[in-house]
């Protein structure tokens, strides 16, 4: 049985897998990880493409990726505590 993943730990994911040279963009996000990432959450939302623009920026406050310009950003290469983020879906 697999785990369900949060969005910020599948957005991550999605974020390394697509920053072939380090930065990435949203458009990119959108195209070619949003299913994977709406999987990996089991997500039933009808909007999932806003709840990543909001993931993005919640990564982005958290210092995990910064905004280059619009649409566009970069990983810092912070670490990130999936434990600690798990902990905080299940309250």
């Amino acid at each position: 049985m697999a785990l369900t993943k949060t969005w910020e730990v599948s957005t991550l994911e999605a974020c390394l897998r697509e920053s072939k040279n380090e930065c990435f963009t949203n458009q990119g996000l959108l195209k070619n990880q949003l299913k994977k990432i709406v999987l990996d959450t089991e997500s039933k939302g009808k909007t999932p493409d806003r709840t990543l623009s909001r993931t993005l920026q919640s990564l982005r406050d958290c210092g995990l990726i910064t905004f280059v310009k619009r649409g566009v950003y970069k990983l810092t290469g912070e670490t990130f505590d999936v434990n600690k983020e798990d902990k905080k879906s299940s309250k």
